[in-house]
């Protein structure tokens, strides 16, 4: 009797260490893309034309042409103070040792005011337009100074300068708003960054090594996140289609990169850069937020989808054929200082695709007729990577031969005492 009831305990332990094994998802692909996010700078300087041939005298009309040009990499909004100033001498350096008894209303100058407007209240000229890198001020803010033939003989020797002060801030991200001004005050209407409508391409195909293409090549999907500016919001689509001929589900997560930059101080703004001061949104077609949080992903996360990229997020299950698209929309802390100028960051996503756990291989379409030569077979599942742990069974495996040694054992010593009972005496 003890025997059939050791006997059973070993069955019912083979039932339940078996049962431990569950049915994968068989991926059938695995391709990492890299993106790219940098930071523009603003820069600009006076274009100046003016050549001083000899003494002015009053009456004499001198020209001196004053643009802007923006030499940065941004969009650039501009204003200029001009300060004049008579002297009788100058320092070791050149600068002019100003003289404030002596009335500069004499100094007269037309300023233009098609495009330039007069704040008196700052005594700031501000450009009425948007710089883009490389461009210079349509029309000048002054062409040209006269010297009022008023001016008595107490200026006789004096020497005058006009001093042009430049300031620029950037266009994108409200950046205006530090001078107290609006786009509307100055009569602007500007929509910053690339247009939304940039798309970027991934496609599974179920081909080559690791089943995925990408475009652009370079696998930067990121096409409108570049020159980007502190308290600044872009966003952009990515377009994700199934060409693989059958039913697959793409999953979606995010590692960690090596940024490839020595210098600590640098690599220190680049990874709060990524991981507090740009935020990205992903949004599914149906308004579905895939993902909310650090730029980088939060690898390390540990928190439930959305609030985490460090696991798979299935983006859905896609026909063959199928295209849907992602929104992204990525937001920049308008708290940024001028050390983020020119500073870029790496972000790695990775691209997976398979099938529902215990669903079966999706079927190749059948050609219409024979080709000419052998079809491509479809692309074999593979075992990386898993959507659940197989290490299990492989302990179980090892605990069940451990216990049916035990219990043979067992069952061995108990047969030796049943057969000394039932011998006779």
């Amino acid at each position: 009797m003890r025997r059939y009831k050791i006997l059973g305990l070993l069955a019912a332990v083979m039932l339940i260490v078996s049962s431990t094994g569950t049915a994968f998802a068989a991926y059938q692909a695995v391709a990492p893309s890299v993106h790219e996010i940098n930071l523009a700078n603003i820069r600009a300087r006076i274009v100046e034309e003016y050549a001083q041939t000899g003494p002015v005298y009053p009456g004499n009309t001198i020209d001196k042409v004053v643009n802007v040009k923006n030499t940065g990499s941004g969009d650039a909004v501009v204003r200029v103070k001009v300060e004049k100033a008579w002297g009788e001498a100058r320092d070791a350096d050149g600068k002019l040792i100003v003289d404030s008894s002596y009335s500069t209303d004499n100094i007269r100058i037309v300023y233009d005011t098609s495009l330039w407007m007069y704040n008196a209240a700052d005594g700031y000229f501000y450009y009425k337009g948007v710089l883009k890198p490389g461009e210079t001020t349509a029309v000048p803010l002054l062409r040209a100074f006269t010297i009022d033939k008023n001016t008595g003989n107490n200026y006789e020797g004096l020497e005058a300068d006009i001093v042009i002060h430049m300031e620029c801030v950037q266009a994108a991200g409200n950046g205006i708003v530090i001078w107290n001004k609006t786009f509307a005050d100055l009569g602007i209407t500007y929509v910053g960054g690339e247009p939304a409508a940039i798309v970027g391409k991934v496609a599974f195909t179920g081909e080559g090594n690791n089943g995925f293409t990408f475009e652009p090549e370079n696998t930067d999907l990121f096409t409108n996140f570049k020159r980007l500016f502190p308290g600044e919001t872009r966003s952009q689509t990515i377009e994700v289609k199934n060409a693989y001929a059958g039913k697959v589900e793409i999953f979606l997560r995010a590692e960690d990169i090596t940024q490839g930059v020595s210098d600590p101080e640098t690599l220190a703004l680049i990874n709060k850069l990524l991981r507090e001061y740009a935020v990205i949104i992903v949004t599914a077609e149906d308004g579905r937020v895939i993902y909310k949080g650090p730029v980088w992903g939060e690898p390390y996360g540990t928190g439930t989808n959305p609030g985490t990229m460090r696991n798979n997020i299935s983006l859905g299950v896609f026909e063959a054929g199928e295209t849907r698209k992602l929104n992204i929309q990525l937001q920049l802390d308008p708290n940024m200082g001028n050390a983020y100028e020119d500073i870029s960051g790496l972000i790695k996503w990775v691209w997976s695709a398979g099938w529902d756990e215990g669903a079966a291989e999706p079927p190749p379409v059948p050609p219409t007729e024979p080709p000419p030569v052998p079809p491509k077979k479809p692309l074999l599942p593979v075992s990386l990577p898993k959507t659940g742990d197989d290490s299990l069974s492989l302990w179980a495996w090892a605990s069940l031969m451990a216990v049916s040694a035990a219990a043979l054992v067992v069952l061995a010593v108990l047969n030796q005492k049943e057969q000394k009972r039932e011998r006779p005496a």
